[in-house]
């Protein structure tokens, strides 16, 4: 790595410091640059780097890098139980769920309960769903523990969901068959304890559908919109769950 940044720097006449080089892959790095101009200099129309000491090939990276095309075809309506009063809250329910769906809407009443997270979804597979699974949160250390303590506590709260498919999701194609789960079909999910937790009324259903129940008939697109082209990410940030996209920076591959 150290040789890719050295060569990069030398061959543009650039400041070492300039330049964020991150291990990609096997022989790969993703390069990371201040401003678009440098961007545009480096890249050089994607002509590869020649020296007597290497070679690198240049790419412009986008978000298509090593995806392939899915999509998230069904709309599901689903109830989580189980989740305790000081973790109700979306991310709760993003982190359960992020490997099955994308959240699109959370039903008006789940603000006021405290029993039945109630949400609708769009995802590949309604089977793909675990019946039931454990939520198992971090809990903050005691002064004492903090020195002595090699571990951390946590509680461990059982959690059970139910899916039903929304009868008007026109799903054509046949779903996928489930894949393997453990012998007690069970499931786990770790979250970090949140201080604050709080209920965002900004995923909530639109006005017009508000009055209707779980039971009605809804359409679908009124709960859900546009259909989802990739999962919602929840980006948290602490220890244990950090994420976040340097939008402003302009990024390359070389390898």
């Amino acid at each position: 790595m150290d040789l890719v940044r050295s060569t990069i720097a030398s061959r543009f006449e650039i400041e070492e410091d300039m330049l964020i080089l991150r291990p990609l892959g096997s022989a790969s790095f993703l390069l990371i640059l201040p401003t678009g101009a440098l961007f545009e200099r480096v890249y050089n129309g994607g002509r590869p780097i020649i020296t007597t000491t290497a070679r690198l090939h240049i790419m412009r990276w986008t978000r298509l890098h090593r995806s392939s095309a899915a999509s998230l075809h069904v709309a599901v309506e689903v109830e989580i139980r189980g989740i305790p009063p000081h973790a109700w809250e979306l991310s709760t329910a993003e982190l359960l769920l992020d490997e099955y769906c994308g959240i699109a809407a959370v039903h008006p009443c789940t603000e006021d309960r405290r029993d039945v997270f109630q949400l609708r979804a769009w995802c590949s597979n309604p089977a793909d769903f675990p019946a039931k699974m454990d939520l198992e949160i971090v809990q903050p250390p005691m002064d004492a523990e903090a020195e002595h303590q090699p571990g951390r506590r946590t509680l461990k709260y059982p959690i059970s969901i139910a899916v039903s498919r929304l009868a008007s999701s026109n799903s054509e194609d046949a779903p996928p068959p489930p894949p393997p789960v453990d012998e007690d079909g069970s499931r786990r999910r770790r979250r970090r304890r949140s201080r604050s937790p709080s209920f965002s009324t900004k995923h909530a259903a639109p006005a017009g559908a508000a009055s209707s129940t779980l039971g009605g008939r809804v359409p679908v697109h009124a709960w859900l919109g546009p259909r989802a082209q990739a999962r919602v990410a929840h980006h948290r940030q602490d220890p244990l769950f950090r994420a976040g996209a340097n939008g402003a920076q302009h990024q390359c591959c070389a390898g």
